[in-house]
């Protein structure tokens, strides 16, 4: 199993926002709007304060309790995205169900949605951006390869698959499903495979096609311990494999910021309004 290190490609992105902000003294500001105490949130938001300390970024949390109301956050989204010291908002998923968060992202500017939710948004994606980073580090055109991605949400889904087929790659499955065993046939088949479900260790690399390319985004977590989408006590030499941790994590952090120091600089006023 050829494994892709994301942690690895993310440090070399960290290494070069941090000369870029240093040499134009630039001081990005990053607002992140955190609810509830849900442990992989707080895990996230911690991460990207760190990244943030590190690369010399003006981090702002902003923490609520689980019971806070619509109408508070709201207001608060209405605050920051006039607040020209923060440069970029992002409200940290999941939200309590009470929530709408559709709504919510729809609050943030369209300049400050450096997650790239917000359908108007002026970003890629970070998680879609770290996947094609992924895949481009294996040295394989997708030009005409089949691929699948697994996930029950549409707002990963559809940008991604529009991502994929830009670069004239092939989606196998236009529709969602996680019903893996309704696939299980068609594995074979799979030059890249995406798999997002959070369902620990249901991706065998049995299933898979020889040499193909495997990135997992699955994160669950279960007696402190983290697992992906793929079962990696398998072992096997012909698949390529951006595992969890260490693969597609530490690089969507890295292009978070990535955006973050486009939204911080002149070259956001090339983007068309």
């Amino acid at each position: 199993m050829k494994i892709l290190d994301g942690q690895k490609l993310a440090n070399k992105i960290e290494t070069n926002l941090k000369k870029k902000i240093a040499k134009n003294n630039l001081r990005p500001g990053l607002a992140v709007i955190l609810i509830g105490k849900n442990p992989s949130s707080i895990i996230y938001t911690k991460l990207k304060e760190k990244f943030a300390k590190r690369i010399n970024v003006n981090f702002k949390k902003i923490s609520f309790s689980y019971d806070v109301t619509q109408i508070k956050i709201l207001k608060l989204i209405e605050q920051l995205n006039k607040d020209k010291a923060i440069h970029g908002i992002i409200v940290q998923m999941p939200l309590p169900k009470k929530l709408n968060a559709s709504k919510i992202v729809a609050k943030i500017s369209p300049f400050k949605d450096i997650d790239g939710f917000h359908s108007k948004t002026k970003f890629v994606s970070p998680v879609h951006q770290a996947i094609i980073e992924l895949i481009k580090s294996t040295n394989k055109s997708v030009k005409n390869k089949k691929f699948v991605i697994l996930s029950k949400n549409p707002i990963f889904v559809r940008p991604l698959v529009k991502l994929f087929e830009e670069k004239q790659a092939q989606s196998l499955y236009k529709s969602l499903t996680h019903n893996i065993k309704q696939l299980t046939k068609d594995f074979k088949k799979i030059d890249i495979l995406v798999s997002a479900l959070g369902i620990p260790k249901i991706i065998k690399p049995a299933m898979l096609k020889n040499n193909s390319i495997i990135i997992d985004v699955g994160f669950t977590r279960r007696q402190q311990k983290i697992f992906g989408d793929v079962d990696t006590s398998e072992k096997t030499s012909n698949l390529y494999l951006s595992p969890v941790p260490g693969g597609v994590g530490p690089l969507t952090i890295a292009y978070l910021f990535k955006n973050l120091l486009i939204s911080s600089s002149k070259s956001l006023q090339n983007f068309k309004k």
